[in-house]
């Protein structure tokens, strides 16, 4: 397995394991169609629906933060159900809605270091890794790398990045244990194995923007459009689930992307969300039969979203990752 396909080459069941760590997933679109890599029309963790629209057009059984029909662009570019822009109150003469490009350049899977990680709070708690007994709050939570003020950080892989580059240093010369899977991942945006591209229309403001939609385009695929919103300075949007190929087909569930967004970049971006154990196994028993066993036994332990039955245990894992992006061609649009 060489570091410039490092997920096309090779079948150990550590280069399984470190895909999950990247929490980056293929899937099966269900036709002819590449699958874009985003499922927005799935139900979210907490069983509510999404922000957003199925890729196919089709209308999901979902409504937007404020109740109304979802904004979406069907992939044929065709508007579907589209929700008007909040009244904003009156804009200058002449003042114009920005449009930016922002592709992926850098993508890093760091491990936690003084009580902080990428990711986000994805179960709404704070824990300290003793608490009520349960796997949801027997791993020690972490204060977000990226944003100080989000606490409870959910990123049960981290912990496991070191234990993964020491496997895999042979695929990353040059670099430590640390952050080889970080030199991994960064391979696969160099070599073009993976890109990612988010358009941000309707930007009225890079402080603060109440209503902004992102259309995201995977692998060359474009999907349906997001609503967004900038807050501070960052862009947050949330995506019911995310799908990039890799050598496993591995989905990330109730996705959270936030980014500090300017002119001409996104900066301090962060990715999270849950990978559903039995999904990853499947996956990797799909890719390397006789596996899913072994990986089901390591996997487990770091399984911290979603309580089974059985308290102690947990149905997904949480992950976390680090990206910056660029912004391409500027494109303005009278108000």
């Amino acid at each position: 397995m060489s570091l410039a396909h490092p997920f096309l080459a090779g079948s150990t069941l550590p280069c399984s394991i470190l895909a999950a760590s990247l929490t980056l997933a293929a899937c099966d679109s269900g036709g002819s169609t590449p699958d874009s890599g985003l499922r927005p029309d799935a139900q979210t963790q907490d069983g509510a629906g999404p922000d957003a629209q199925s890729l196919d057009g089709a209308q999901p059984d979902a409504v937007a933060n404020d109740g109304a029909a979802a904004d979406a662009v069907g992939l044929d570019g065709a508007a579907v159900d589209a929700r008007p822009r909040p009244d904003t109150g009156p804009r200058p003469d002449g003042a114009v809605a920005l449009t930016r490009t922002y592709t992926v350049a850098t993508l890093a899977v760091p491990a936690p270091s003084g009580g902080r990680a990428a990711g986000f709070n994805l179960d709404g708690r704070v824990d300290s890794g003793d608490m009520d007994g349960s796997c949801v709050g027997s791993t020690a939570d972490f204060i977000s790398v990226t944003d100080a003020s989000e606490v409870g950080v959910d990123n049960g892989l981290g912990p496991q990045v070191t234990t993964f580059g020491t496997l895999l240093a042979a695929d990353c010369p040059g670099a430590t244990a640390a952050t080889c899977l970080s030199a991994i991942a960064q391979a696969t945006i160099d070599d073009g194995s993976f890109s990612l591209v988010l358009e941000v229309s309707d930007i009225d403001s890079f402080d603060d923007d109440a209503f902004v939609v992102v259309t995201p385009t995977i692998n060359g695929v474009t999907a349906a459009a997001i609503d967004a919103e900038i807050v501070g300075g960052r862009l947050s949007l949330s995506i019911a689930e995310l799908l990039i190929p890799l050598a496993v087909e591995l989905r990330i569930r109730d996705t959270r992307l936030s980014a500090t967004i300017s002119d001409t970049a996104l900066s301090g971006g962060a990715i999270g969300g849950a990978l559903r154990l039995d999904e990853l196994v499947e996956a990797i028993e799909a890719a390397m039969p006789g596996t899913g066993t072994i990986a089901r036994s390591l996997l487990r332990g770091a399984a911290d979203l979603e309580p089974s039955s059985v308290p102690t245990t947990c149905d997904a894992i949480s992950t976390g990752m680090l990206f910056t992006a660029t912004a391409g061609a500027v494109t303005t649009t009278a108000l």
